[in-house]
């Protein structure tokens, strides 16, 4: 949206802002030099740039020589309010995002609870997010055997079940 909106911005008066919910480090570009010129071109013309984490704008700053606000992800306190105790000796952890966008590091992650999993016995990994078909059956495919009880890929769910998905983690990971 933000390259539409400088494409339209040389052609009209217009001012946009532009929010940029992560940090965008030059590997997401892969060999695409179209994508890092679009990237480039709409934070160089936005009349302002918001950022998720002071991480975030200060990376921006370093890499692209720009300054914005920042504006942290808001959580609503009350929809996922704090629950009781975990049981940290048999840990549960929670992956919530996008099953099938490899930028995610679920498989990364998979590998680094199985060597968990050699110290703390008890631990249980949860991923929950969307995911086609297709990505489901091979992450579920490459779960070794001796793990399979111990990863559980509950999909994409209801909105209304992850204050439950949270409250119930003893940690929560996003390894990208």
């Amino acid at each position: 949206e933000g390259f539409a909106a400088h494409l339209v911005s040389k052609f009209r008066q217009l001012r946009y802002m532009m929010n940029i919910t992560s940090v965008p480090f030059s590997k997401y570009w892969g060999d695409s030099p179209v994508n890092k010129y679009m990237f480039r071109k709409s934070v160089y013309s936005a009349n302002g740039l918001f950022f998720p984490s002071e991480f975030a704008a200060r990376h921006m700053q370093e890499e692209y020589g720009v300054n914005g606000t920042v504006i942290p992800m808001p959580v609503d306190e009350e929809f996922f309010a704090a629950q009781g105790g975990k049981d940290i000796s048999n840990p549960v952890i929670l992956f919530v995002s996008d099953l099938s966008d490899r930028r995610k590091g679920v498989h990364v992650l998979l590998e680094a609870f199985y060597l968990f999993k050699e110290k703390v016995k008890g631990a249980v990994l949860q991923l929950a997010g969307q995911g086609d078909q297709h990505t489901r059956k091979n992450i579920s495919e490459g779960i070794p055997q001796d793990m399979k009880d111990s990863v559980y890929i509950i999909g994409q769910g209801r909105l209304v079940d992850l204050p439950g998905l949270y409250a119930n983690a003893s940690m929560t990971v996003l390894p990208s």
